[in-house]
């Protein structure tokens, strides 16, 4: 059973970074194709600030993610972690 939880626990953190990395490339992009569309319509002035989009709650959900798989793997592996630690510590 401790396979199946560390799965999904990296599966968490994998999809947390895919949020953080999909929110960065639209954060990136959104001003550009903003660019893009300014330059065909040829009406107005283009500023960079008028296509900046609020994407706070998805690297809040992002790394809430991360977290959440990060914290599941140490408390599922608690016991394999300590008893390395142990074994450090008697060997040095």
């Amino acid at each position: 059973m401790r396979k199946v939880w560390t799965i999904f626990s990296l599966l968490f953190i994998l999809f947390g970074v895919a949020i953080q990395f999909i929110t960065n490339l639209i954060d990136a992009l959104v001003p550009k194709l903003g660019f893009a569309a300014y330059q065909a319509a040829a009406a107005g002035s283009f500023t960079p600030e008028n296509y900046k989009i609020d994407l706070s709650s998805n690297y809040w959900l992002g790394s809430l993610c991360i977290l959440f798989g990060v914290g599941a793997l140490i408390i599922i592996w608690h016991d394999y972690i300590r008893l390395l630690m142990k074994k450090i510590s008697n060997h040095g």
